[in-house]
């Protein structure tokens, strides 16, 4: 046990120090963001309680108000919950915590983690965690970066990278530990006693993040091209910048 919580201690040093390597202002991150939002939106409803894990700059957190009845955010940064709290947003209540340390005694409609399971020390532990916190019928929405990703892909073939499953040093910058793809999403999901219920990809990408921000800056990619590789993305899943998963605890 001592050990463990040693582990999380430094991981949360880590992301409280890798915070500052996060793009700011980049639209394909903002894209993304709301892409994400309107996947989920049909199961999100105005009397909902939600639990979000991990806010980032708090965007999808000042999204989530507008669509849930309240929310709770666990963070594990000082830095981000700053971010959210600059936004002066209604029906929030913050929690500076890992989630693995998180308690308490509510039990929530529905549970966003976003690009979170990347940098848990112990995925297994935070998703049984996680389902002791769904109320009867809540649904959990997962959102992974996928290592299949067609940008990844090229650079594989390009020779910048040797292996899709590798973690970068891009990567380990960003304070991930470990990487997805759509099967082993559901392997993990399904250990920790989920099943998913939709399941999907967000935006067919062929370019690295920081090559479509030029693009949109540019003005070479629009609503139309976002539109378009956002219905790619639901075509061909296993290319997508990110996997989503709507999942609800098995019977």
């Amino acid at each position: 046990m001592g050990n463990r919580q040693q582990d999380l201690q430094s991981q949360q040093a880590l992301l409280e120090q890798v915070t500052a390597t996060y793009r700011r202002r980049s639209p394909q991150d903002d894209v993304m963001r709301k892409l994400c939002i309107r996947t989920i939106e049909p199961w999100l409803q105005s009397t909902h309680s939600g639990l979000e894990i991990g806010c980032s700059d708090g965007q999808m957190t000042e999204m989530l108000v507008q669509r849930l009845d309240r929310l709770m955010v666990v963070e594990a940064t000082e830095c981000f919950l700053d971010e959210v709290r600059s936004r002066n947003l209604g029906k929030v209540t913050l929690h500076h915590s890992m989630i693995e340390n998180f308690s308490t005694d509510e039990r929530f409609d529905r549970i966003i983690a976003t690009w979170i399971l990347t940098h848990l020390v112990d995925a297994q532990l935070v998703l049984r965690r996680v389902r002791s916190l769904l109320a009867e019928g809540g649904l959990l929405f997962v959102t992974v970066p996928n290592v299949r990703v067609l940008s990844r892909q090229l650079a594989l073939h390009m020779g910048l990278i040797d292996d899709l499953y590798v973690l970068t040093q891009n990567d380990k910058n960003h304070g991930h530990v470990r990487a997805y793809d759509r099967q082993r999403l559901n392997r993990e999901l399904e250990l920790a006693g989920f099943e998913c219920i939709d399941q999907g990809g967000l935006m067919l990408k062929v370019l690295a993040d920081y090559q479509m921000d030029e693009l949109y800056t540019a003005g070479i990619l629009g609503d139309q091209h976002i539109e378009g590789l956002y219905q790619l993305g639901l075509a061909y899943p296993d290319l997508t910048s990110a996997i989503y998963c709507v999942c609800r605890v098995k019977a």
